[in-house]
């Protein structure tokens, strides 16, 4: 399949509650509009909530 489909994973932060993305706008923020916690960052030492 992957012969045949030019498919590619798009890598976005989240939530870490995954209620939200942080995607164009919103990419900047640090705790989500929804649930208030904080941004979960993959790259950083970081402990999710």
């Amino acid at each position: 399949l992957k012969s045949f489909v030019n498919i590619r994973p798009i890598w976005t932060d989240m939530c870490s509650n995954s209620c939200y993305a942080y995607t164009g706008n919103y990419k900047k923020l640090t705790k989500c509009p929804i649930c208030k916690s904080d941004q979960y960052y993959y790259n950083k030492a970081r402990k999710p909530c």
